[in-house]
């Protein structure tokens, strides 16, 4: 794919994001997103077969924009604590911030879990792994059950959290107690 067709590539998947953030992923038609993306019908589906299929590169493209927030995190420089908790608030926050103020945020997640839930568990898998290594390294004991702890904490802080500045000092505070 050339550089013309990845630019209108993620030019649709934009509009396709927008579109659904704004009328949720059954108020959003084909037809309405290749006007928003500028683009003929044909050529959005000449791209994405379906909605599906444009949703979930959505979700793909997003999951790779937090794996590369999660890894620059995680090598930075800082105590196993810091880095960690780095991660999972730079990954929640980024979440957050994609549905803040839709009110389809619900729809949107459930969509996800039924449509992309490969791609999601792909990277939560990822990301677990990631974190037992780090701990295992530190010598902790029970890494796998620690890092199953750390991630729910994590997942239910995100979900209580009434802005998206809150999260980040949450999370630290949760992970420094938790394996203080």
């Amino acid at each position: 794919m050339g550089a013309t067709q990845i630019e209108r590539r993620n030019r649709m998947i934009d509009a396709g994001l927008e579109l659904f953030l704004q009328f949720g992923y059954r108020g959003v038609s084909m037809g309405a997103v290749a006007q928003k993306a500028g683009v003929a019908k044909p050529t959005l589906y000449k791209y994405f077969a379906d909605k599906e299929t444009l949703f979930v590169a959505g979700v793909v493209r997003f999951l790779l924009e937090a794996r590369e927030i999660c890894v620059r995190e995680l090598a930075k420089p800082g105590t196993v604590e810091t880095r960690i908790a780095g991660a999972l608030a730079a990954k929640h926050k980024m979440f957050y911030r994609l549905v803040e103020g839709s009110v389809f945020a619900d729809e949107l997640y459930s969509e996800s879990a039924r449509i992309a839930a490969e791609s999601f568990a792909e990277f939560e898998q990822w990301l677990q792994n990631q974190i037992e290594r780090l701990l295992r390294q530190r010598g902790q004991e029970k890494a796998h059950l620690h890092t199953m702890l750390i991630l729910a904490c994590a997942f239910g802080i995100a979900k209580k959290a009434q802005r998206a500045e809150e999260i980040g000092p949450a999370i630290r505070l949760m992970v420094e107690k938790l394996l203080a």
